[in-house]
């Protein structure tokens, strides 16, 4: 949800201190959205390895030629 103003951002606030389950709710989505996206960067990186790595070769084999 974003919030578009400062009213709507201190009504979400307020609402948030006044709804303990509400907060502890969102609170967990949050959690859990951290954990799902944990180690994203390494599974891109080991995903792109194939296609990087005959770039790395090509660029030092370019540079030992002096070209």
């Amino acid at each position: 949800k974003l919030v578009r103003d400062r009213d709507m951002l201190a009504g979400a606030v307020n609402f948030l201190l006044t709804n303990e389950v509400a907060r502890h709710e969102m609170m967990a989505a949050g959690i859990a959205t951290v954990d799902e996206m944990r180690g994203a960067l390494a599974r891109t990186l080991k995903s792109l390895e194939p296609y990087i790595q005959p770039l790395v070769v090509k660029s030092r084999l370019k540079g030992a030629n002096g070209r």
